[in-house]
């Protein structure tokens, strides 16, 4: 009996009848449907097969996993079993509510697939030298021989014995690298591959215990982020394959959670509660800083993979493009960082713009590496994303530059006159300067200087205005709110009239840091860690002034 659709299975006898199972029963098309997407949807492009022993591996394609699948299933099921499953489902409750045949038909699916296609994940680092992986070019011709053949070997055993799955994957053997369709699809697909994935293997080849697996070469790899993250279940392996704890998910084990924060600096709630992307506001967001601070010392074979590796991490695709160069590639990631998510401002929380002079860019403000974010402002990290600070108006890459809103802030720079605020508003600010060695200047923001006098630039025959952009304020119809910590731009304005920033017809310059600009606005001289509130008709009053820039 081949069932098609819900009504076929509300259809079914209340007396079920094992009798009536037949050797050449179909799988009802609901659970094929669901199989075939799964398989093509979810599943890497081809696996490695095994008994339940590990032995006979084969490389199977996708179209091939899914008939064995539909094989096995047939095997360990019949048309009488499985109806009867459906019908002890619907005999379920949830409070008062009986579970449809339906229902209970889409829940068995459910499980049927999530069981049938489990399989196990390596991640590991590259063997280096002439007897290396065996790679997919490399499997009809492989010898039995070498310490290539013997990871992909016991990786599989292991698999096998302990985890009781018969499928596998492992990056050096099943992608074909000489299809570029085939790579790029394996790259945009591999932070799924490793979250969906049942076990997550970690072969760590110079670790002997838990204590020195924080200097194991696998922490500093660019790839091994992501492998460290995205899989729910995982288990750390030493250089002879032993198991460095009994816990059934090191990602719960204490003192692998201890030696993981020690090697990454990825706490143990981050580690645990880490997901893709910002689909939605929650206390769980780690920043975008902070993601890019986890890469910022790790290595890659390519300079592209710097960023093709931190796609999963940061939920979004890029094509595949060796040869554009690591700097293109990472700019093409922050672009799409900044077209998908709300909360985009802390994208800014680096040091100023180390890239060269790549005429892609069209901004001088976008970090070119993940180095950037090296000495991140950490006073960023508790925001709480359930208090939107999303910016009115999209922060958008044109062949213009960057445009983006800001609420600008005249400063002087510190002296030994007395500082007068404009209006309510005071406060000083730091930026360490880069290209002059140990240089950091200090400014009074709003300080009346900044609006009746300006320094003047001898050498160009021009007067300069300094101001700050705030990044992170908050603006609606009528009010502009401030919050306790500002991430901001620093600026040179040249021959503007004192703090008059929007009338000038000069250039502007935007401040190369070694570090995030950032401070606090006090109201009457008290320091507030909470959001100042100024009505818009206000801002002039106070010094301040809206404006949209291109940078």
């Amino acid at each position: 009996m081949d069932i098609d659709s819900s009504e076929s299975v509300q259809s079914l006898p209340m007396d079920m009848n094992k009798s009536s199972q037949s050797d050449t029963w179909n799988l009802p098309s609901n659970l094929r449907k669901a199989l075939r997407k799964h398989v093509h949807d979810q599943m890497p492009i081809r696996l490695l097969s095994f008994l339940p022993d590990g032995s006979e591996m084969e490389l199977v394609e996708r179209n091939e996993v899914f008939h064995r699948i539909v094989r096995d299933i047939k095997t360990h099921l019949n048309q009488a079993t499985y109806e009867e499953m459906i019908y002890d489902k619907s005999l379920a409750s949830t409070g008062n509510q009986q579970i449809t045949l339906a229902d209970a038909e889409e829940s068995i699916i459910l499980t049927l697939v999530q069981k049938h296609t489990r399989y196990a994940i390596l991640s590991h680092t590259w063997i280096r030298n002439e007897i290396g992986e065996v790679e997919y070019k490399d499997w009809k011709t492989r010898t039995s021989k070498g310490a290539g053949y013997e990871k992909l070997r016991i990786f599989c055993e292991i698999a096998a014995r302990q985890h009781g799955v018969t499928y596998a994957w492992m990056d050096s053997v099943c992608i074909n690298k000489e299809s570029s369709s085939e790579l790029d699809e394996s790259i945009r697909s591999m932070y799924q591959w490793y979250r969906d994935a049942y076990i997550c293997l970690t072969f760590l080849a110079d670790t002997t215990s838990i204590a020195n697996m924080r200097y194991d070469d696998w922490f500093r790899r660019g790839w091994t982020l992501q492998e460290l993250l995205a899989p729910p279940r995982l288990k750390f392996h030493d250089k002879n394959w032993d198991p460095l704890t009994s816990a059934d998910n090191d990602k719960c084990n204490s003192e692998v959670k201890d030696a993981i924060e020690a090697a990454t600096h990825i706490t143990s709630h981050e580690l645990i509660s880490f997901t893709s992307g910002y689909e939605q506001l929650s206390d769980n967001i780690i920043p975008i800083s902070r993601r890019m601070l986890w890469a910022a010392n790790r290595e890659v074979t390519r300079g592209e993979d710097t960023a093709y590796s931190l796609m999963g991490i940061f939920g979004v695709s890029l094509s595949i493009a060796y040869g554009e160069g690591a700097e293109r590639a990472f700019f093409r990631l922050v672009k799409k960082i900044l077209n998908s998510v709300a909360e985009v401002w802390d994208i800014f929380n680096c040091a100023g713009p180390l890239q060269s002079d790549c005429q892609s860019y069209h901004s001088r403000v976008i970090p070119s590496s993940p180095r950037n974010y090296l000495h991140r402002s950490t006073l960023f990290n508790d925001l709480d994303y359930g208090v939107s600070n999303t910016p009115r108006e999209p922060i958008t890459l044109t062949h213009l530059g960057l445009r983006v809103r800001l609420l600008l802030i005249p400063a002087a720079e510190l002296s030994t006159q007395l500082y007068i605020p404009f209006g309510q508003y005071s406060g000083t600010v730091t930026a360490h300067l880069r290209g002059s060695i140990g240089l950091a200047r200090t400014y009074n923001l709003l300080d009346r200087k900044a609006f009746y006098t300006s320094a003047r630039d001898r050498r160009r025959s021009t007067h300069i205005t300094v101001a700050f952009g705030i990044l992170n304020f908050v603006e609606d119809n009528d009010t502009v709110s401030i919050p306790g910590n500002s991430l901001a731009f620093g600026f040179w304005f040249y021959n503007a009239v004192g703090g008059q920033l929007t009338s000038s017809k000069g250039r502007k310059q935007v401040m190369k840091t070694d570090k995030p600009i950032v401070f606090q606005l006090a109201y009457n001289r008290t320091y507030s860690q909470y959001m100042s509130t100024i009505d818009k008709k206000d801002l002039k009053k106070e010094g301040m002034e809206l404006m949209s820039l291109y940078l």
